[in-house]
């Protein structure tokens, strides 16, 4: 039998689908690029906002369209999407052979051995799961080089327009051998650059009773193999003295903290429930930088939340232009029913939303084009992702730039190969790209 999959979303959701990919591949499945070349199409969707859901729902009516009309006799739904949505989507489509629910993946292995028994057989709805996943045992689909390592399922921080609570459920971390023995494997395979995710890093542990993260960067670090380490989403509130220390004293974890700030009014942050002042952000910042030498921090805001007057906005935009974060995203706000910030009062129009959206990444690109120019004339180390160019050039990263969302650095000379961590001679630069030399 053949398969096709299709993953959405965050990273933690690729890992979610390298795990169903190992336990199909057990199973005795081939993945085909082609879904019309699949006895069965799998999805694993996203419904962290509504533009997600669209996109994920768009994909699924694009698969019962090739079922009875390719090879394709079966499809699996999988993901975000079955929770938030998936008992309406199983009574509106009808092709869907099976529903399957985040932490539910282990179920992946015994619905495909029912599917190479039979052709026949019911259709399944299976809810989110409370178990682990083990992901010691996943496909990993990143190049190699580099591999994600999720610590934990679920999110307490109850962020006011965040769905991920309700369709990931509270906190859960993974037992530390667990995650300490899949990155050992990972290392085994030639992973050299490890990305720690979870809703919220910081909290690691803190289901438990105790913040655990520290501890673990250490028992990470002492992995032979592993040269970068790269922290990704914690929440600004849960940043401990402890995670600073670990990130100064380390010599494998990358100068790079990803800290999604949201906003820095206060009365917008109290709306969040972010648990967070302004004038805290700004100190935090301040002494990040103070105690990390040659850090880069990335963060992401929200435009246009409920509240967010043009007074308020001038406030955010402001920030930014002082703060000059070394990364940075934005987003406009997505009201989305279940979440507590769906009723609060003082809407912001779409059009003036987008407006901010777009005048915040202007300020974002000029400051990124200053600081890519102060590289110039300067040697960095980068990791190779990919080689073969048009012009013959490879596509690498700095330890400040994390894949498919950061900064780039295209490097020609040299004969290098993905993977490949050199020290490079940086020419020129523009807003997001740095252009070096391998000599």
């Amino acid at each position: 039998m053949n398969a096709f999959i299709q993953s959405f979303g965050c990273p933690k959701n690729l890992v979610d689908t390298e795990r169903i990919i190992f336990l199909a591949e057990k199973e005795g499945l081939d993945f085909v690029e082609n879904p019309a070349n699949a006895d069965v199409i799998i999805i694993n969707t996203c419904a962290f906002i509504k533009p997600a859901v669209e996109e994920s729902v768009k994909a699924v009516l694009e698969a019962t369209l090739l079922k009875g009309q390719t090879r394709c006799k079966r499809i699996i739904v999988a993901g975000c999407l079955v929770t938030r949505y998936g008992k309406e989507l199983f009574n509106k489509i009808p092709a869907v052979d099976c529903f399957i629910g985040p932490s539910s993946v282990e179920e992946t292995a015994r619905i495909i051995r029912r599917y190479r028994r039979t052709t026949a057989g019911g259709r399944e709805f299976i809810p989110m799961g409370r178990k682990r996943a083990d992901f010691r045992g996943r496909t990993v689909t990143a190049p190699g080089h580099y591999a994600y390592l999720k610590l934990s399922e679920g999110c307490s921080n109850n962020c006011s327009f965040c769905t991920i609570p309700m369709i990931r459920g509270r906190l859960r971390s993974r037992p530390a051998g667990e995650i300490i023995e899949e990155a050992k494997i990972l290392a085994g395979k030639g992973v050299k650059e490890l990305i720690i995710i979870g809703q919220d890093i910081a909290s690691y542990g803190s289901d438990r009773g105790r913040r655990e993260l520290p501890a673990l960067l250490k028992k990470i670090e002492d992995i032979g193999g592993i040269r970068w380490i790269r922290l990704m989403y914690m929440h600004p509130a849960h940043i401990t003295d402890g995670i600073i220390s670990a990130v100064s004293d380390s010599e494998k974890i990358c100068r790079y903290m990803d800290i999604p700030l949201q906003h820095v009014n206060d009365g917008i942050l109290r709306a969040m429930n972010r648990k967070i002042t302004g004038s805290e952000i700004a100190g935090l910042i301040d002494t990040l930088r103070n105690r990390i030498e040659g850090l880069k921090i990335r963060s992401t805001f929200i435009v246009g939340f409920p509240g967010e007057t043009k007074k308020i906005y001038r406030e955010l935009k402001d920030f930014v232009k002082s703060a000059e974060l070394d990364r940075m995203g934005a987003f406009v706000y997505s009201p989305e029913e279940e979440t507590a910030a769906y009723n609060l009062n003082g809407r912001v129009g779409i059009a003036e939303a987008v407006r901010r959206h777009m005048e915040l990444m202007d300020i974002q690109k000029k400051i990124s084009s200053g600081k890519n120019k102060d590289l110039t004339g300067k040697r960095i180390r980068v990791i190779i992702d990919s080689c073969g160019g048009g012009d013959k050039y490879c596509v690498a990263r700095s330890q400040w730039d994390a894949p498919d969302i950061d900064c780039t650095v295209r490097v020609s000379g040299g004969n290098l190969k993905p993977g490949d961590m050199v020290d490079v001679f940086v020419g020129k630069s523009s807003h997001f790209e740095l252009f070096a030399e391998c000599k």
